[in-house]
């Protein structure tokens, strides 16, 4: 997939930023700084603007930079905004453990 080259100058990093779509449907990117895996970001929508979310990088002001220009490279559909959490694993798993307390 296409990859896209940025220089960010925040806070806690500065230099270049490859952001890397890791679906089709530009939902999850992959973020690398000076070609180490920084995280994923994917896109959020909310009720006027598209924000970021990521599990691993935690700096917001690199993490909207990020975001910010995959947005401008990448178009965003609907199919891009997947929910940040799928709770049928958590379910089953709760399921599972509840099943096993009970089975002693």
């Amino acid at each position: 997939m296409k990859t896209i080259e940025i220089e960010v100058m925040c806070q806690h990093y500065m230099g270049t930023l490859l952001i890397e779509p890791v679906y089709e449907d530009y939902s999850l990117f992959s973020v690398y700084h000076k070609h180490e895996f920084l995280g994923h970001i994917q896109p959020v929508k909310k009720a006027e603007a598209v924000e970021w979310y990521s599990h691993e990088i935690t700096d917001r002001e690199l993490l909207s930079q990020a975001g910010d220009w995959a947005a401008h490279y990448f178009p965003l559909t609907q199919k891009s905004f997947r929910p940040i959490y799928e709770f049928h694993f958590f379910t089953k798993f709760m399921a599972g453990l509840l099943a096993l307390i009970f089975a002693r």
